[in-house]
């Protein structure tokens, strides 16, 4: 859980939250006020979902940050390197289907049809 705190020598507001096993610590231009509390709680709150959902892009959030080129450097790129989800549905039944019962395998079959792919 990130946490909003307030530097003591410029009297501004900063993100103090992790990331992808770091302690990542933003700062921003607003003053320490109530309202400005409650719009970085709101930041804060979205941010730690898409952490949480694994669609956190750092650089949208912090974009002139040191970080955010660190982060962007050890994300993998999306492409070539991830199988389409159809190729991998395709092995992952070839792999599992000897191990289900038939009636299984035509549930699987039905929700993947009908809703996945």
């Amino acid at each position: 859980m990130g946490s909003i705190r307030r530097r003591n020598d410029k009297d501004v507001l900063f993100l103090d939250f992790r990331f992808s096993g770091a302690r990542c610590r933003e700062q921003t231009a607003l003053p320490d006020t109530p309202a400005n509390r409650k719009k970085l709680q709101a930041v804060l709150a979205k941010l730690e979902a898409e952490i949480t959902l694994g669609t956190f892009e750092y650089e949208r959030y912090f974009p002139n940050s040191p970080q955010a080129r660190q982060f962007a450097a050890a994300m993998p790129q999306a492409g070539g390197q991830y199988p389409l989800f159809r190729v991998f549905v395709d092995a992952w039944l070839a792999q599992k289907e000897p191990e289900w019962r038939r009636s299984h395998i035509t549930q699987i079959h039905y929700m993947l049809d009908h809703w996945l792919l």
